[in-house]
């Protein structure tokens, strides 16, 4: 298992619950930056709702992935050797994303 038995849990849940969330449009709090800034800010410089989108899409994946792991456990060897890359692959096309999702300047 990635983390353990019950943490593996625990994780794919709280990462679902998050997806859920954001697809719901109630999850705003969890995107990192949109606290700290004004709304009108944020809005201006990224297509908001498209960032909300890839945010839950990400937090899907990971928690699909976490979930996975959680009931194969350490049964299926391969889980355990793709649990890694899968994870980084999800983070580094997130990102990209993210980087997408900014309003060009006029």
């Amino acid at each position: 298992m990635a983390f353990g038995g019950w943490l593996d849990w625990v994780l794919a849940i709280v990462l679902l619950g998050v997806a859920v969330l954001l697809f719901m449009g109630k999850g705003d709090f969890v995107i990192s930056g949109t606290k700290g800034q004004n709304r009108k800010i944020m809005e201006d410089t990224y297509d908001y709702p498209k960032l909300v989108k890839v945010t839950g899409v990400m937090c899907l994946l990971l928690g699909l992935v976490e979930l996975l792991m959680a009931i194969a456990g350490e049964s299926v060897q391969i889980l355990n050797i793709a649990y890694l890359p899968a994870c980084i692959i999800i983070f580094v096309g997130g990102i990209v994303c993210i980087n997408k999702c900014k309003k060009k300047k006029k």
